[in-house]
Formats: C-alpha cells, sequence, structure tokens
C-alpha cells in the first residue's frame, strides 16, 4: 500500500490570507518521520521523512508553499527520486511555481505518480506527472487525494464542502481547521473508486481520517498564510494508539 492523503485549500489572491489549508498525512506507523519543525539544514517548516529526506507538506520564510500527495496505483514500478523531494526542492529553490511544475513535469519519469500544490507567494499551481497536467489555480476552494484535483471521491467532496462551509459556522481557527478532516467514516461500496486495491481496503480508505493497526492518519496540519508572509501553522501528531503530540508554530512578517 502506498501512502495517502488528503488536502484541502482555500485560495483567496486578494485578501490578507490568500491560503487556508487542513490537510491529513496517511502513512504507515514504522516509516520513521518528525514531526513539525524548522528544518536545520534549510530553511523550511514542515514535517520531514526521514527515511527519504524529503517533507509531504512544508512552507518557508518567504510565504511559499508546497504539497505532494501520491497516486493510487498498487501496479506502479517503483522510481528513482522520492516525492518528498519535490517539497524541499521547490521550497530551497527560486524558480516560481509555474516554472518549478514545468520543469519536474519533463522529468516526471523520476517520480512515482505524485500530484502536487506549489504556492510562490502570488501563484498557486496544481500538477500532476500520471495526469500528465498543469494548472494555474484560481481562487476557489480545492480538494485533493490520490487521484486528480477535485476528484469526485467522496472524502474529497466532503473535504471541499467542509471548508468552504467553515466560516459560515464558526471561526476559522486553527482547532477548527483540525478538526474538518477527522471524520473516521467510511462510504459504501457504491461510492468508492476502483483504484486496484481490495474492496475492504478501498472502504477503510474511503475515510478522511484513517485507523488501522499498521497504518493510517499520522498527522493533521491546518495552515492559515498570509500576503505578508507570516503564518500560523499546526500539526497534531498520531500513533496507532491516538494522539502523540502537536506543534504550533508562528512565523513573522517578511522583513
Amino acid at each position: 500500500m502506498q501512502a495517502m492523503c488528503l488536502i484541502t485549500l482555500q485560495f483567496a489572491p486578494d485578501s490578507e490570507t490568500p491560503l487556508i489549508v487542513a490537510a491529513n498525512r496517511d502513512e504507515f506507523f514504522a516509516r520513521p518521520s518528525a514531526a513539525l519543525h524548522a528544518w536545520e539544514d534549510a530553511p523550511i517548516i514542515g514535517g520531514r521523512d526521514l527515511e527519504a529526506g524529503g517533507s509531504w507538506l512544508a512552507i518557508d520564510q518567504r510565504g511559499r508553499f508546497a504539497a505532494v500527495t501520491n497516486w493510487r496505483d498498487p501496479l506502479q514500478p517503483a522510481a528513482s527520486h522520492s516525492r518528498g523531494e519535490l517539497i524541499s526542492d521547490f521550497l530551497t529553490g527560486s524558480a516560481n511555481s509555474r516554472a518549478f511544475a514545468q520543469q519536474r513535469l519533463q522529468r516526471g519519469g523520476d517520480y512515482a505518480g505524485f500530484n502536487l500544490l506549489l504556492y510562490d507567494g502570488e501563484t498557486l499551481c496544481y500538477a500532476s506527472n500520471t495526469a500528465a497536467r498543469l494548472d494555474i489555480l484560481d481562487a476557489g476552494h480545492y480538494a485533493l487525494s490520490n487521484t486528480e484535483l477535485d476528484s469526485d471521491w467522496p472524502k474529497v467532496s466532503a473535504a471541499r464542502n467542509a471548508l468552504l462551509e467553515l466560516p459560515k459556522e464558526r471561526a476559522l481557527t486553527q482547532e477548527a481547521l483540525l478538526e474538518l478532516l477527522a471524520d473516521r467514516r467510511t462510504y459504501p461500496s457504491e461510492q468508492l473508486p476502483n483504484t486496484g486495491l481490495p474492496l475492504a481496503l478501498e472502504q477503510q480508505l474511503s475515510a478522511a481520517f484513517i485507523v488501522r493497526e499498521d497504518y493510517g492518519t499520522r498527522a493533521m496540519t491546518a495552515l492559515q498564510l498570509r500576503k505578508d508572509a507570516s503564518a500560523v501553522i499546526t500539526e497534531r501528531s498520531y500513533t496507532a494508539k491516538g494522539v502523540s503530540g502537536e506543534v504550533t508554530l508562528q512565523l513573522p512578517a517578511r522583513g
């Protein structure tokens, strides 16, 4: 089984808070990783995969953001590069989001199937080497799991709608964003995609928050990134036994 994830975001480029994100990282509990922190060897703030060295979602102090999800395909071959390096390479580089996405799509065969979200402080891009797609996103609400952006997977539609409705129901706080993807319900078989996995497993993975003995939601992240590059980012970590910790970092405005 490949790592899964779920991300929903609000993009409002003309507002004081152009990017608001809620995300779940689903992974094997045995895979070593570090929780949200400021990296010592790079100007990156995010969790870190200690096996391959990259990340799944992170920001930098310039107001840039990147996140990646895997494309669910149990038959895809191994690749020479980790998808997590897409995050660290973008955040340590100077290319804008469109240019970086174009360059990595040209090398798409170096990576197993990916979905990539990149924000450079002005432009938000979505790119996928499997879908052979590069989109410059307009203002709006989006959600992404392990197929194309804004797919009709039930949990993707539910996540996008939950973020859309959130400001109408309660204050848009870090806690509210974390709770947005805490839904553990699964969906009936007739609503599920056919991605090549056994139906019972497909159903377990249909939840926004996944619970299994060896695999599940390991981190929930809430991010509010402002136009001046200040940000608040929170990560709540989980083991198979439940919550294992929570970290909130505040980034100052760009000097």
